[in-house]
Formats: structure tokens, sequence, C-alpha cells
């Protein structure tokens, strides 16, 4: 996991699992938002086995938890990205 990562959900009290802080350093590592699928490959390539379940919902705990923003680049398809990131337009 990478500082960046570590640091933000220490910073916020929440428990570190290894999806929850993969997923994290993915989306915090990414050029540009990431969508669900790109997440789970990430995971993969990465040798982290996580279900497609445990994906969406550590998603919605981090959107809920501020640690995530989601983007809607497309209305049918939702992307995220680092909520520290500043206000921005896609």
């Amino acid at each position: 996991m990478s500082p960046h990562a570590d640091k933000l959900l220490n910073n916020k009290n929440i428990r570190l699992t290894p999806a929850r802080s993969a997923i994290v350093d993915l989306v915090c590592k990414a050029k540009n938002p990431i969508n669900a699928a790109e997440i789970l490959l990430g995971l993969k390539r990465g040798n982290i086995r996580v279900n497609k379940t445990t994906v969406y919902r550590e998603l919605s705990f981090l959107v809920k938890n501020n640690i995530v923003s989601e983007v809607y680049l497309s209305p049918d398809l939702v992307h995220y990205e680092s909520a520290l990131l500043p206000h921005h337009h896609h």
C-alpha cells in the first residue's frame, strides 16, 4: 500500500483490511477516475483476490466515509477518484 493510502485511512481511524487498502491505493494512484471493473483488474494484477461484491461494498464504504468520490463520466457507469483532490471538472 502506498504511504498516501495508509495515512489517509489511519487519519480517519478506519480499520485497514487488505482489500480496502488496495482499493484506496489503486484509486489514489490512478491518473484518471477509474471504474469498479478497472479496480477489479488492478487487484487481480496485484495478486489480491477479492470478489466483485466485496469491491462494491468497499467502494460504498469509502464513498460514505469521504475517502473516495463517485464521478459520473457517463450516465450508466460510475467512476471513482480520491476525495482529497481539489475541485475540478471532468
